[in-house]
């Protein structure tokens, strides 16, 4: 965190920290971005003490200005490196399903992994993710459509579930995932993928194949993503506007040799034989 390492370990009295101390600090950082994003955290800090803790009577953070950077341009995966991950999945581990889960959802990891059977309702055809990426910082519920190729891997995961919680349960913990930290590096080891890129990539990349459908709308893919400004669904949209299930259709089967996978069994037999939700 930004605060412990402004202090770098010693007890200052938060009242005693001046504009001045602020900057030379934020001087020391070793990009403009790195100064940024610390004067970031530190405003939001001091803004804390001074307006709810009031232990302080101004924010010394709030006259220094932010430094101009460039961003670097997110390496997005193409399509055919998503086949080779999917190709490269070990079979007998959830590495393939949680790929599908991400990709047929454009979730990111830590939502995928909150997911419970609760939240996917077979009848419907419909999968709720909640994402903590708020103003408040409070869980907002997004439901999406579920397409044929995420039904099919869906319905298999819960016909051969362990427990009736988690949708990706850990076994060794008898609990849900909390991350997966060298999943996507050892995956694209694996792949032959050089440089490998990581979840929240996948995110961008489904995105970006959505936009390219005259069809789908910015709207609707800001609304799949979870967007409360469409300005930061445009970040997604790397190249090149339809309803949540076409969009969403549209990605079925993208990434699989045809007639891999069978249809799902009779999905209205299927979705009717689920006794809950799912």
């Amino acid at each position: 965190m930004a605060f412990g390492r402004f202090l770098g370990g010693d007890d200052f009295p938060i009242s005693k920290i001046t504009p001045d101390i602020i900057a030379k600090y934020l001087g020391a950082r070793p990009s403009n971005n790195n100064y940024n994003v610390h004067r970031k955290e530190l405003s939001s800090l001091f803004s804390y003490a001074e307006n709810v803790l009031e232990s302080i009577d101004r924010n010394p953070v709030k006259k220094i200005e932010k430094l101009p950077h460039s961003v670097a341009r997110k390496r997005v995966p193409q399509e055919q490196d998503i086949i080779k991950l999917l190709l490269a999945a070990n079979p007998e581990t959830d590495e393939k399903d949680l790929l599908i889960v991400l990709l047929h959802t454009l979730a990111r990891i830590d939502e995928v992994l909150r997911l419970t059977w609760e939240d996917i309702n077979f009848e419907k055809r419909l999968l709720t993710k909640w994402t903590r990426k708020t103003y408040g910082g409070s869980y907002k519920a997004v439901t999406v459509t579920i397409n044929d190729e995420l039904y099919f891997t869906l319905w298999k995961m819960w016909k051969n579930r362990k427990q009736d919680s988690w949708v990706f349960f850990n076994e060794k913990t008898n609990d849900r995932f909390k991350h997966r930290p060298k999943f996507m590096k050892g995956l694209c080891i694996r792949a032959g993928i050089n440089p490998s890129f990581g979840f929240h990539t996948l995110r961008h990349l489904m995105a970006s194949l959505l936009a390219d459908n005259p069809k789908i709308s910015t709207k609707t893919i800001q609304n799949i993503l979870g967007h409360s400004e469409s300005r930061t669904t445009e970040i997604y949209l790397h190249k090149l506007d339809g309803a949540i299930e076409n969009a969403m259709d549209s990605i079925s089967g993208r990434f699989e040799p045809k007639n891999e996978n069978p249809q799902p069994e009779s999905a209205t037999k299927n979705k009717k034989s689920s006794q809950q939700k799912h």
